[in-house]
């Protein structure tokens, strides 16, 4: 994400985007993201983009993923997750402390934590 955008609306028209690496496929990753309060950024690009996973970090975060399956994260701060495809026009909003292990294929944090 470019730093572009109207944080008072859903709306991922107005969400300034670039192709990113690559390197976690369907996926949208938002930072400085709990401080800033950039959920509505996020919520807009899901609401546009609803296949893709959101993903919103801080400063003193990061995600561990391992085999594009395992997210991990690691760090002093929380994660938000934002999934778009359980139902048209809602979102499932799973938060995330440092240690959890997340599915990103199921998209959800599994009953056991061997993936």
């Amino acid at each position: 994400m470019t730093g572009e955008a109207d944080l008072k609306v859903l709306d991922g028209e107005k969400v300034g985007i670039r192709e990113g690496l690559g390197l976690a496929p369907n996926v949208i990753f938002d930072q400085h993201f709990l401080v800033r309060q950039r959920h509505n950024r996020l919520f807009g690009l899901i609401m546009k983009y609803p296949k893709q996973l959101g993903v919103g970090i801080d400063q003193d975060n990061a995600v561990l993923i391992e085999n594009n399956r395992r997210m991990t994260v690691v760090g002093t701060t929380w994660v938000m997750v934002v999934d778009g495809t359980a139902k048209k026009g809602s979102f499932l909003v799973t938060f995330l402390k440092p240690g959890t292990i997340y599915d990103l294929s199921k998209r959800k944090v599994p009953a056991k934590a061997g993936l």
